[in-house]
């Protein structure tokens, strides 16, 4: 999610034998925008904040690691 100053990403981290672990994944905030697309892979540098909670699409809470980069 991006507006015009900032990016909002959630990044899968762990490689599978499928891609990437869909359930193990990081929100990160970054002050600016990025061309970066889906599939992309990116190297991150930043603090890790706290612990975001968020709704999955099937309904059921979740949590990941947030950092602001």
């Amino acid at each position: 999610m991006e507006d015009e100053s900032s990016t909002v990403i959630r990044l899968a981290v762990t490689k599978d034998s499928y891609g990437y672990d869909y359930n193990d994944v990081d929100f990160i905030t970054y002050e600016g925008t990025t061309p970066f697309v889906e599939e992309d892979i990116i190297s991150v540098y930043g603090t890790i904040m706290e612990s975001h909670t968020y709704q999955s699409t099937a309904g059921y809470q979740t949590f990941s690691t947030a950092f602001r980069s």
